[in-house]
Order: structure tokens, then C-alpha cells, then sequence
């Protein structure tokens, strides 16, 4: 059972049960724009719309869906209503549109296809190495800006002796949310091989900001682990300007950030 707050859904014994939880599990929620709904993405997979109509007639049609090995990272309702945006993470990545009145499923964009499917060694851990949507805004004008994070630790033969080196591939992408057609990437050439661990847009969507750090930089420590915010034309993608934070001298030899 998911263990969250707020509504509970029932269900068997999922496969994330085996992964233990550092506080609360993974759970997404967005209320629609009236009001009138709540979509709920939980740790166990399940993902559901349940209608909220206090005169007891439904204006959304509730719906449910399981993410085979995944879960909901993020979810948005288009500010109008009309669409409902979720990202998940799992071996594919999806990213979903759907019809928000019906649960019809409009389109899908599978982040894997750019930012690969690799995953960590089987542990506690490797779950949170598939690739995901980190984080989904949805902007006025139609439009949702994605945070397509994958990072993961491989290991490299160094003089005969296996070493753990930390890997990452990060994108973000700004999508029409009726169509799931992309507008534009950044980085616009490949995946940037760093972590971009959060995600934010003025009210307009005409500016974007993101914050980078080295795969690993928080427990790795070197001297390039700095902590980069990140501004982009929210309009083409192109980058506009950089604001880069270094270590703490002496005492520290990285910085990084996390969903901050």
C-alpha cells in the first residue's frame, strides 16, 4: 500500500515493498486547476484520477493505470484543465499526456530513447537509477517544461581492479502538452553527462533556471564539483546565463544540490 497522507489505495504486494523507503515513499500529487480532481501517482506504481465534485456529479472521469517497475515522479494539470502531464520514472521514462476529462491517454514521449536505460548494480538503490521525470511544469501557454534525470553508478576496470564511477545523462525539455511534440532541448546537441537536480520557470515561462553539479558530487568530492544555476530563454532553450558556486574553502572539495 502506498503510504501517504491523503487518499490510500488498496492493492497485492508490490515490487517496491522490497525497497526500503528514507522517510516517506515516492508519492506525486496535483489537484486539477477547479478543484474538482485529484491525480495521484503513487510509490507502488498505481496512478489514478479520482473526481472531486461536491454536487455529486463527476466533471473528470476518474480512471487507473499501473506503471509496470515505476512509479509517477511528477504530475501537472495544464492551467485551463484540459490535459494532465505525468512523468515517471522506470526503464522507459514515459512521459504521458492525457486527456484530463476523459483519461484518454493523447500521447507519450519515452525519455530513455535520449538519456539511455542503464541502471546501478542491484541494491537498495537501483530502482533510483532509472531514468526519470524529475519534474513537470506546466506553463500558461499550453506548453510543459520536463526534467528528464538518469543517473547511475557503473564500474570501470582501473589496473585490474574494478572501481565505482558515477554516471549521468539530464535533459530538459520544454513539450506542447496537447501533442507531446518537442519545442525545444537543452542541452540542444546530446544529454548533458551532470546531474540537473531541479527546475523552475517565472510565471510567463519565458525564463528557465536549472541547477547542475557533477554526477556524484556530493559524495565523490573534486576540485570541478561546483554548484551551476543555470538560465535559459524559456522561448528557444538557448542558455542566456551562468551562475556557478564553488566549495567552501578549506574544509570542502564539493557542492551539490538536490530537488532544492
Amino acid at each position: 500500500r502506498p503510504r501517504t497522507a491523503g487518499p490510500r489505495a488498496q492493492g497485492e504486494r508490490n515490487w517496491t515493498d522490497a525497497v526500503p523507503s528514507h522517510g516517506e515513499p515516492d508519492t506525486a500529487l496535483a489537484f486539477s486547476p477547479d478543484g474538482k480532481a485529484l491525480a495521484i501517482g503513487a510509490a507502488t506504481g498505481e496512478f489514478r484520477v479520482v473526481a472531486l465534485s461536491r454536487e455529486g456529479k463527476a466533471e473528470y472521469a476518474p480512471f487507473e493505470r499501473t506503471i509496470p517497475e515505476g512509479l509517477i515522479k511528477d504530475l501537472a494539470f495544464t492551467p485551463g484543465g484540459a490535459m494532465l502531464v505525468a512523468g515517471e520514472q522506470s526503464p522507459d521514462g514515459f512521459v504521458y499526456g492525457f486527456d484530463a476529462a476523459t483519461g484518454k491517454e493523447r500521447w507519450k514521449f519515452r525519455l530513455a530513447d535520449e538519456l539511455g536505460g542503464e541502471r546501478s548494480p542491484r541494491d537498495v538503490t537501483t530502482f533510483y537509477s532509472l531514468p526519470g521525470a524529475y519534474r513537470v511544469l506546466a506553463l500558461p501557454g499550453g506548453d510543459v517544461l520536463v526534467l528528464g534525470f538518469h543517473s547511475w553508478r557503473a564500474y570501470e576496470d582501473k589496473g585490474g581492479v574494478k572501481a565505482e564511477v558515477k554516471r549521468s545523462r539530464c535533459r530538459v525539455y520544454r513539450l506542447d502538452a496537447q501533442t507531446g511534440a518537442v519545442d525545444w532541448r537543452w542541452p540542444a546537441e546530446k544529454p548533458l553527462e551532470e546531474n540537473i537536480t531541479w527546475l523552475a520557470a517565472d510565471a510567463a515561462g519565458a525564463r528557465v533556471a536549472c541547477v547542475l553539479s557533477v554526477a556524484g558530487a556530493g559524495q565523490a568530492g573534486a576540485d570541478q564539483a561546483t554548484l551551476d544555476l543555470a538560465v535559459l530563454d524559456g522561448s528557444t532553450g538557448a542558455e542566456t546565463g551562468r551562475l556557478t558556486i564553488p566549495p567552501l574553502r578549506p574544509h570542502f572539495d564539493s557542492t551539490s544540490s538536490w530537488q532544492s
